[in-house]
């Protein structure tokens, strides 16, 4: 199946190109050596790329034919270049990758490239099976095909991204051990405070204590003296002093 028979192209001298799909048929745009252009998680009926004047390459699109009750689906590295003051991609061609050990494949959830016996994958539902690596950037898978960026660019942004995971493990793991802190934290300083009030409590209750005590020795003395015998017992103490 040639994507002329499922698609169509429209060139402008500003270097844009349209593609969209026949009577209906949906186009996802997944990524291109060259072209810029939005990002396109999803099927649609048109989308929009660009290119520079003089760029070479291929894009790399999944086209789908929609029938009433099926769909069939088509995987395509469609060439794209400059041809006279235009920008071309040609829908009769298959983009041929110029290097024999750089090969990729292309299937419904992304991009594929095999190097060193691992696969770098734009899939993510691949990025925890063994033997697999998670790029996110489409276009550098891309331009890793054409030969415009080496392996160890592929290799080292996989390797970022699992660091970007693990780091963003690492916060949120940091993040729940400052709630867990803050937690305590504020269950200390309500167990100070009750402290702090309990403590006023008792010294209150202390005060109130000891004045009573204080008023009751005060009475018991005045009481204590005026007693007839003590005045009689204290006033023969004095005569006998006299005496």
């Amino acid at each position: 199946m040639k994507a002329s028979k499922i698609l169509c192209a429209k060139s402008s001298k500003n270097g844009v190109i349209v593609l969209e799909g026949f009577e209906g048929n949906k186009i996802r745009y997944m990524g291109s050596s060259v072209a810029k252009s939005a990002p396109c998680d999803d099927e649609v009926n048109s989308v929009a790329f660009s290119l520079k004047e003089g760029d070479k390459g291929f894009i790399a699109i999944r086209a789908f034919i929609i029938r009433p009750k099926s769909t069939d689906a088509f995987s395509f590295f469609l060439p794209v270049e400059w041809r006279g003051d235009m920008p071309f991609v040609d829908l009769e061609s298959l983009w041929i990758p110029p290097f024999s050990d750089r090969l990729g494949a292309l299937n419904y959830f992304g991009l594929m490239v095999e190097i060193d016996g691992i696969i770098y994958t734009t899939n993510l539902f691949d990025k925890d099976k063994e033997g697999k690596r998670y790029i996110s950037n489409c276009n550098l898978l891309c331009k890793y095909l054409a030969g415009d960026v080496d392996a160890d660019a592929v290799k080292s942004a996989a390797t970022e991204l699992i660091e970007e995971e693990e780091a963003k493990k690492r916060i949120l793991e940091l993040e729940e051990r400052i709630k867990d802190l803050n937690k305590l934290l504020s269950e200390k300083d309500q167990i100070i405070y009750k402290k702090d009030k309990l403590m006023e409590d008792y010294r209150g209750r202390a005060d109130k204590i000891i004045d009573a005590a204080e008023t009751l020795y005060i009475d018991v003395n005045q009481q204590w003296f005026h007693r007839p015998a003590v005045k009689k017992a204290l006033k023969d103490i004095d005569r006998a002093f006299i005496e």
